[in-house]
């Protein structure tokens, strides 16, 4: 007997990982099978590896028709049919209900962007993983690879970038006629109040300049560069 459960722990060890981020070392063991994202970014990398969240933290300017906390969110419009589990509403990215998160009982927690205290907070609760602290020298194709590590899904995720890449070349020999010498100048803005100039440390900003698009970025007023 004694013998039996010496090579369970053993197995049980050996099935763990430790993947290093931003923000610290987190240890996973097994594949998650219960997964909350505090953050649309980690969703959306999530469910290309075919993943679906138990809950979700929303970016306050994106939330739609005021849904309540501990409810299941049916309206996640821009990714249409790509999300089936109608995951629980766990309030926004900022400011993630804690309470909420400790009654689902995830076996990962995913965000991205969180100060510490967030992280360490949530790091009480489950196994907690933020890739990336900021977008200086972002890559999301390197996000993919850590997730698919994660959740043992290496090959998929390699997959995903292959596919993207692939799908780059045609879109860019495509629109090659319309690229060759355009600038754009990309804006971005936040519940009609502010107005940002996005560059190619964004994710649409780095899709275009991937498809050879330039942008230009503005000279500030009363400034010479």
């Amino acid at each position: 007997m004694r013998r039996v459960v010496l090579l369970s722990t053993r197995n049980a060890a050996e099935s763990c990982k430790v993947i290093a981020h931003d923000l610290g070392n987190t240890e996973i063991c097994g594949q998650p099978q219960k997964v909350v994202a505090v953050d649309p970014h980690m969703l959306d990398l999530i469910l290309s590896l075919g993943i679906q969240p138990a809950g979700f933290a929303e970016v306050e300017a994106a939330i739609v028709s005021s849904p309540k906390l501990g409810e299941q969110m049916t309206q996640i419009k821009y990714l249409g049919d790509r999300i089936t589990s109608n995951p629980i509403y766990m309030g926004t990215r900022n400011q993630p209900s804690l309470e909420t998160i400790l009654r689902l009982k995830p076996d990962l927690i995913l965000g991205e962007l969180g100060d510490l205290s967030l992280y360490n907070n949530l790091n009480k609760i489950a196994p907690t993983l933020f890739p990336f602290k900021n977008f200086d020298n972002y890559q999301w194709q390197q996000t993919l690879l850590k997730l698919g590590q994660a959740f043992e899904r290496e090959p998929r995720a390699k997959q995903v970038i292959a596919e993207h890449n692939q799908r780059i070349g045609q879109v860019k020999a495509e629109l090659a006629n319309i690229t060759q010498n355009s600038k754009l100048l990309l804006l971005g803005m936040s519940k009609l109040g502010t107005t940002g100039v996005l560059n190619d440390q964004t994710f649409p900003g780095a899709l275009l300049e991937d498809l050879c698009f330039e942008l230009v970025i503005p000279k500030q007023v009363g400034t010479d560069t």
